[in-house]
């Protein structure tokens, strides 16, 4: 019996050895498994798109005009036309606009009208198009705000947006997320992504944050704002631009710059372009309607011809966006052209495949160029050059028409079933009249508490002549 149990002993000793070592064999390679899982782990990001200024079609007069150059809109009827429109759903049916604030983008829902979700999807199909093994986890919102021409308006609108960026971002990181930013601003909602920069480094707000990266569309350059992008807040920044884009260089409304805004940002005493900023010529080249198909072919696949890669050969023409393009829906009414190489898709739903491109090819470039991105959608290729360089470019492939077609068909499922000019016009007309009805009203209770107030005073100084007290009623 006593040999049995010394056995048994013997049995179970040689066990624990072999389990010992076959954890040292195994504990390895499931650390391993456990890193490799981390290493695909993917990002997290908040991106954020800051749409325009409302149209101040209407509103061209020369006591405007006044307003506008010396910044003094408050309580005037332009200033109620604004906010009535911001309140109109009408207008955020080609775009991607929402309600006053920071405000989540329900991404799949199709329901046609809404511009915001139709952008976000667009954009977030692109993101998985340009770089299919990246996995990041991406969560969109609107950042709607007055939409009113003014320079002190930016500012304050940039404050609010700086304070809710800080909040989503605690949000986060309550749930163990440090999340990446990213802002894409339109217009003048690209110079409150700018004046961030200005909220960041004067106001002292806790806790501070970084946007990763800052995308500008069709921005007008102001020397106000430009010099802000050497704030410590941005990262990265991508300025696109179009020289087909007459509005942008239009800002003229201030004694700073009676001459107009600027297409790009320009180094000058005390300011000096930082490497983190990448700005981008927008260029669509199109082939010529011609009869000399097989001349004309062999021209365009002749990448030693110094004229096919600017793009001036005669078998081309360019279709580079306009101020609309970049942001807009091809059933836009007004200015939307319905030649525009990507209709119905706005220029902002692509940019995720050509910053990836960028980013591949930056350390080719030289940042204090601009670069110019010359897409070619009928050839599916994308030629990427700095500015005044001919020889030196790089051809790479742009998105197939295949896609093309594919998110065109969704961008489709969100189109209002009417949205016209004269509808557009009328609830511009709409908001306008009703806003000269509200200040008229407002004028005449003005009048009317001033001439109270008068009659008290009136009154007090009556009294106090003759010595009788005051009864002050609250």
């Amino acid at each position: 019996m006593k040999m049995g149990r010394f056995g048994m002993i013997a049995r179970i000793k040689k066990l624990f050895l072999i389990f010992i070592l076959s954890s040292t064999i195994i504990a390895p390679a499931f650390a391993k498994k456990v890193e490799s899982n981390k290493s695909v782990t993917s990002e997290t990001w908040i991106t954020v798109f800051v749409h325009g200024v409302m149209s101040i079609k209407p509103h061209l007069s020369i006591t405007n005009f006044v307003r506008f150059m010396t910044d003094n809109i408050r309580n005037t009827t332009y200033e109620e036309t604004v906010r009535l429109m911001r309140q109109d759903t009408h207008f955020r049916k080609n775009q991607a606009m929402g309600k006053i604030g920071l405000h989540k983008i329900k991404i799949n829902d199709p329901k046609p009208g809404n511009g915001s979700a139709a952008t976000a999807r667009l954009y977030q199909d692109m993101t998985v198009f340009a770089n299919s093994t990246k996995k990041t986890d991406n969560h969109y919102y609107t950042f709607g705000w007055s939409g009113l021409f003014s320079h002190n308006a930016r500012y304050a609108e940039a404050r609010e947006l700086y304070g809710s960026l800080v909040r989503e971002v605690q949000k986060f990181k309550l749930k163990g997320i440090s999340p990446k930013i990213r802002i894409i601003g339109y217009s003048h909602g690209g110079n409150i992504c700018l004046n961030l920069g200005a909220v960041h480094d004067q106001e002292n707000l806790a806790p501070k944050i970084a946007i990763d990266e800052t995308i500008l569309l069709g921005t007008p350059i102001q020397s106000d704002t430009d010099y802000r992008i050497n704030s410590d807040v941005f990262k990265k920044v991508y300025h696109c631009y179009s020289r087909a884009d007459r509005i942008q260089k239009l800002d003229f409304f201030s004694f700073n710059r009676l001459l107009g805004s600027n297409r790009i940002f320009k180094e000058r005493k005390g300011f000096k372009l930082p490497k983190k900023l990448i700005q981008v010529q927008i260029k669509f080249t199109r082939r010529t309607k011609t009869k000399r198909k097989d001349k004309q072919m062999r021209a365009l696949n002749d990448f030693t011809s110094t004229a096919n890669i600017c793009g001036t050969s005669s078998f081309l023409r360019d279709r580079s966006p306009g101020h609309i393009e970049f942001w807009f829906f091809g059933w836009t009414p007004s200015f939307y052209g319905q030649d525009f190489p990507l209709n119905p898709l706005p220029l902002v739903v692509y940019m995720p495949y050509i910053i990836h491109h960028l980013q591949k090819l930056e350390p080719t470039l030289d940042y204090k160029k601009p670069t110019i991105v010359d897409m070619r959608t009928e050839q599916e290729i994308m030629i990427v050059r700095n500015q005044s360089v001919k020889k030196q470019f790089a051809k790479v492939d742009f998105v197939p028409l295949t896609q093309h077609k594919k998110m065109s068909d969704i961008a489709l499922t969100y189109e209002p079933k009417s949205f016209t000019a004269e509808q557009y016009d009328e609830h511009i007309q709409k908001a306008k009249t009703d806003a000269v009805e509200f200040r008229r009203k407002y004028r005449r209770h003005e009048i009317n508490q001033r001439k109270t107030a008068r009659r008290v005073r009136k009154k007090c100084k009556e009294y106090s002549e003759i010595g009788q007290p005051i009864l002050i009623i609250a």
